[in-house]
């Protein structure tokens, strides 16, 4: 489990622990983040067409595309974490 930090644009209401998970069935890869300051529970499924970021000048922070237009920050409270989750999110 990793607690982590959610944007979009501008900062949502949303920090808590972030799972990955893959199922049998489509969509087959996906991540969803379980927030800790709201209600709201964040889920993501991953497309072959997503594009992911992690620069080492940002070393805890990875931004992602989903579609064009949509772009999403994930900031990691241990920046070891962040390449370790950006290569599992890479299907």
């Amino acid at each position: 489990m990793l607690h982590i930090a959610f944007h979009i644009r501008e900062r949502k209401d949303l920090e808590g622990t972030l799972f990955v998970y893959e199922r049998l069935c489509k969509p087959y890869h996906g991540f969803a983040i379980l927030s800790t300051v709201s209600r709201e529970t964040f889920v993501q499924i991953i497309k072959s067409s997503m594009e992911f970021k992690h620069t080492p000048t940002y070393e805890a922070f990875l931004q992602y595309k989903v579609d064009v237009g949509d772009i999403y920050g994930i900031w990691f409270i241990s920046k070891n974490d962040c390449p370790r989750v950006t290569e599992c999110l890479k299907w």
